[in-house]
């Protein structure tokens, strides 16, 4: 790689983001530059937008990129920017595409044999990443995600860097336990991805680490100690400027302040994440704020703000078609109707709470 993309990779490693980004508008002026090094520059800037959870514009980058990658012949970089475009695609709920992009990254792979064993063997993993982390485990096939985490890992470990390394141990370490319910297990490999993120400086994978334990303490009932990784997960992922990572943390701090019993705390910190998913989230990630904060609402007994959230979460709900976001929906409303004290409104409540248990079981 170029030595400038070097010194721009640097930065987007230590978060230095504006310095990165001057680097490669730099390098995007030049008009001498080499066709291969024009597509590095914008997989470093796929990089960014990633790591500032900006999915929209990183579907455009990437494919803008893997266009550019089709002039330089069958080619490893074209891997790269197929596996950024089914991330961003996965991470904005448009599933429809994913599984023909991966399998069209794994044919590309599979006829460049004759590239280094090194690089050929880091993009191997790349799509054992995104099958897992972001296929598998995003369709609840926790079975075949934890089998391409392993993959994941293991190739990692013979010729993955120190990153790529820290990151197969943190994520493994998350299917192990949202997935299997494997905590010990899970914990082993997290911490050691933590230590391997501190000893090279990376302040992004130590956030993911943070999240990750203040996940697990929170599924084990150790609320007090999960909300100060949380907290710790959120001052690094603030100085990164991602909202999406940010709406997530204060999501499940309000899950735990909610079990807690701390409800006003539970509020502010949902209401600040709802306002984070309409600045970057899709209407998914939106339409489950609006259910969270309406629950929250409802046992705080302010029927009138539940009910007002409620109509914005059926104008959601009316512009995606998704069977589970329209079950948040029908239980909400029936939440708020049970709250009535007229007959007629708890008698419609029962009559949703029976459909949703209908679509359910078909």
């Amino acid at each position: 790689m170029n030595e400038e993309l070097i010194r721009a990779e640097k930065f987007i490693k230590d978060g230095k983001y504006n310095n990165a980004l001057e680097i490669i508008r730099n390098f995007e002026k030049r008009v001498e530059q080499n066709p291969q090094d024009n597509v590095a520059c914008h997989l470093l800037e796929c990089e960014i937008l990633y790591q500032q959870g900006l999915f929209e514009d990183l579907l455009k980058i990437a494919e803008k990129t893997y266009d550019e990658s089709l002039r330089l012949g069958p080619n490893l970089l074209s891997v790269d920017t197929l596996m950024w475009k089914a991330r961003a695609l996965i991470f904005l709920f448009k599933m429809s595409k994913v599984s023909d992009i991966i399998k069209q990254g794994e044919e590309l792979l599979e006829s460049l044999t004759q590239e280094i064993q090194t690089d050929y063997k880091r993009c191997e993993a790349l799509i054992a990443h995104t099958k897992g982390n972001y296929f598998y485990f995003g369709k609840n096939d926790v079975n075949q995600a934890v089998e391409q985490f392993e993959h994941n890992l293991t190739l990692q470990e013979k010729f993955g860097t120190k990153e790529d390394l820290a990151t197969a141990y943190i994520h493994l370490g998350w299917v192990l336990n949202i997935g299997k319910g494997k905590r010990d297990q899970a914990s082993k490999f997290v911490n050691l991805g933590l230590d391997l993120a501190k000893e090279i400086d990376n302040k992004f994978i130590i956030g993911q680490a943070y999240f990750n334990m203040a996940t697990s303490l929170h599924l084990k009932g150790e609320l007090l100690k999960s909300i100060h990784f949380y907290e710790e997960s959120l001052t690094i992922f603030k100085d990164f400027g991602n909202n999406y990572l940010l709406a997530n943390c204060l999501n499940n701090l309000a899950d735990v302040y909610n079990q807690r019993g701390e409800l006003s705390q539970a509020l502010m910190c949902i209401e600040k994440s709802l306002k984070l998913r309409y600045k970057t989230g899709t209407l998914r990630d939106q339409a489950m704020g609006h259910d969270f904060l309406i629950k929250i609402l409802i046992e705080m007994g302010d029927l009138d703000r539940a009910q007002h959230f409620l109509h914005d979460f059926e104008q959601l709900n009316n512009q995606l078609v998704d069977s589970q976001v329209n079950a948040w929906y029908l239980f909400d409303k029936a939440l708020i109707l049970k709250k009535s004290l007229r007959s007629r409104s708890r008698v419609k409540a029962e009559d949703l709470l029976k459909q949703i248990l209908e679509m359910r079981i078909s």
